[in-house]
C-alpha cells in the first residue's frame, strides 16, 4: 500500500511537471499568432490540450470542484455538447468534426486559468511579460516590413493595407489585445509602456478596439481617482491625426462597409437563432441551409446562434462566476475583450481566449478565497 502511494505521488508529481512546463510552451507559442501553424493545427491548441490533460490527470482538479466557477463552467459545457448533439439528431447542416473541435476548446481553454493558478511563480511571470512585448515587436516588424496584407486574401484573410495587424493578420483582434495591455500598464503603473501601446493600437485603425480601450478607461480613472489619465484621450486623437494614411478604406475611420458588414452578419446569426432558439443549431461551425459557412461578428449572438438561450444563459452565469470571483483590476482587464466582443467574435477567437483565461488565473492566484 505505501509503495503503490509513493508511485501515486510521483505520477502526481511528474504530471505537474508537464502542467507547469506546457503553460511556459502556451506563452511561447501565443505571440507567434499563425505563424505557428503546421498543416492546418495551430501549436497554441496542443500546447492548451496538453496543459489540459496533464492538469486534470495530476489531480490538481479537485481543488476547484467546489467553486463557483467550476460549477458554471461545467454547465456551460453541457449546454454547449447538448446544442451540437441536438442539432446532429435533427440532422440539421452540421459539420460534426469541426463543431467538436470548437467545443473542444471551449472545454480546454478555461483549464488555463486553473493551470495558471496553481502554478503561478515570478518566472512565470517574466516569461508572461517577455510574451507581451514580443507580441508587440512582432507588430511592429510587421507594419514597417510588411505593411500590405492583401496578398494573404487568398488564404482567407481580410486584405488589410498600411495596419498594424501583427502574428495575428488582423487589426481588429491585435487591437483588442493591444488595449487590455494599455489598460494592464496603466493599472500597474507603468505609464511609459502603455504610451508606447497606444501608438500601435492607433496603428490597427480598429474602431471597436478603439472604442473597448476608451470604454474600460472610464471605470479604470474613477476608481484609481486618476483623473490626469483622461489626458491619454486627446494624446489618442493626435496620434490617430499624425498616423501614415495612404489610400484605402482600411485606414478611413468613417469607413461604412465595416459597419454594414457586421451588421449583416449579426442579422444572419439572429436568423439561426430564430429557428432553434433553446438549444440552438450547433455549437462551433455555424452553417447556413445550404451548408455554407455563416460567420457572426458578435461573439454574444454566435452562442445565440449555435447554442440557443441555453448556451447564452450558463455563459453569462460563467461571467458572473468570474466576475464574483476575481478583483477589481482583472475586472477592467477583461473589460475590453467583452465589450469588444460585441463588434467581433473575440471571446472564441483562441488567442484573445487563452489571454482571458490566463488573466482570470492570474486574478484567481491572488484572490484565496477562489
Amino acid at each position: 500500500m505505501a509503495h503503490s502511494s509513493t508511485l501515486m505521488a510521483s505520477a502526481f508529481k511528474f504530471l505537474n511537471s508537464i502542467n507547469k512546463w506546457a503553460l511556459y510552451l502556451v506563452i511561447f507559442i501565443w505571440p507567434f499568432g499563425h505563424l505557428l501553424k503546421f498543416s492546418g493545427v495551430y501549436l497554441l491548441d496542443i500546447a492548451c490540450i496538453l496543459s489540459f490533460i496533464a492538469f486534470v490527470l495530476g489531480d490538481n482538479i479537485k481543488r476547484f470542484r467546489n467553486t463557483l466557477l467550476f460549477k458554471s463552467l461545467n454547465l456551460f459545457w453541457f449546454s454547449l455538447l447538448v446544442s451540437i448533439l441536438y442539432s446532429l439528431w435533427r440532422q440539421s447542416v452540421v459539420t460534426p468534426n469541426l463543431n467538436f473541435l470548437y467545443f473542444l476548446r471551449a472545454l480546454v481553454y478555461p483549464f488555463l486559468a486553473f493551470s495558471f493558478s496553481t502554478h503561478w511563480s515570478a518566472d512565470l511571470k517574466k516569461a508572461s511579460f517577455f510574451s507581451i512585448l514580443l507580441f508587440l515587436c512582432f507588430g511592429i516588424v510587421q507594419y514597417l516590413i510588411l505593411p500590405d496584407l492583401r496578398l494573404y486574401k487568398n488564404l482567407g484573410f481580410d486584405d488589410h493595407y498600411y495596419r498594424l495587424a501583427g502574428t495575428l493578420l488582423d487589426p481588429n483582434f491585435t487591437g483588442a489585445i493591444l488595449a487590455t495591455f494599455i489598460i494592464f500598464f496603466l493599472t500597474t503603473k507603468k505609464y511609459l509602456l502603455s504610451i508606447v501601446f497606444l501608438t500601435c493600437l492607433t496603428l490597427t485603425f480598429s474602431r471597436a478596439s478603439y472604442l473597448a480601450f476608451l470604454l474600460t478607461l472610464i471605470p479604470l480613472v474613477f476608481q484609481k481617482k486618476a483623473f490626469k489619465l483622461f489626458l491619454l484621450l486627446p494624446l489618442l486623437a493626435l496620434l490617430i491625426y499624425v498616423s501614415p494614411k495612404p489610400f484605402g478604406e482600411g485606414v478611413n475611420l468613417l469607413r461604412t462597409y465595416s459597419i454594414s458588414s457586421r451588421a449583416t452578419s449579426w442579422g444572419n446569426g439572429l436568423q439561426l437563432f430564430a429557428k432553434k432558439p433553446v438549444m440552438g443549431n450547433g455549437f462551433g461551425h455555424l452553417t447556413g441551409d445550404l451548408g455554407q459557412k455563416v460567420s457572426v461578428d458578435n461573439s454574444y449572438i454566435y452562442l445565440l446562434a449555435g447554442s440557443g438561450l441555453l448556451g447564452l444563459a450558463s455563459f453569462i452565469f460563467v461571467l458572473f462566476a468570474v466576475l464574483k470571483t476575481i478583483n477589481k483590476n482583472t475586472y477592467l482587464l477583461l473589460l475590453p475583450i467583452l465589450i469588444h466582443s460585441i463588434f467581433n467574435n473575440s471571446l472564441f477567437y483562441i488567442w484573445i481566449m487563452a489571454l482571458f483565461w490566463i488573466l482570470v488565473g492570474f486574478s484567481l492566484k491572488e484572490n484565496k478565497s477562489a
